[in-house]
């Protein structure tokens, strides 16, 4: 497996809810869950770096919506960064033979990701 970073964040594990029941709907090459956990592990990963303007920030998990990079399916992990503000880290899978990379960044949070529907929200 491998992380390709665009951009840096921080992150505390978060016990997440998925919405609905059934098997888990495939969208940016993996279901909800999947991009919660990796999502969360790719902020986590670089939040681990000396010196990253949110280290030691209090970030948690707030929710999974479905959004887009550039036209590209992209799953957004919504963080909440302390008591008011918000981080989004957009990820997606690409699958290739028996490997996965998962693609990510991290940038502010749009106004259309704070609207959309989640497929997952924080408990």
């Amino acid at each position: 497996m491998k992380l390709r970073p665009a951009f840096v964040v921080v992150a505390l594990v978060a016990t997440v809810t998925a919405c609905g029941g059934g098997a888990p709907a495939i969208y940016a090459g993996m279901a909800a869950d999947e991009a919660a956990s990796q999502g969360l592990r790719a902020a986590a990963d670089e939040a681990a770096q000396p010196g990253h303007p949110l280290h030691g920030r209090d970030l948690r998990l707030a929710r999974v919506v479905r959004g887009e990079d550039g036209g590209q399916d992209a799953w957004v992990v919504v963080l909440n960064v302390g008591k008011s503000k918000r981080t989004c880290v957009w990820i997606w899978a690409d699958h290739v033979v028996l490997n996965v990379t998962y693609n990510y960044f991290i940038d502010k949070c749009t106004p259309k990701v704070l609207r959309a529907k989640a497929d997952i929200v924080a408990s």
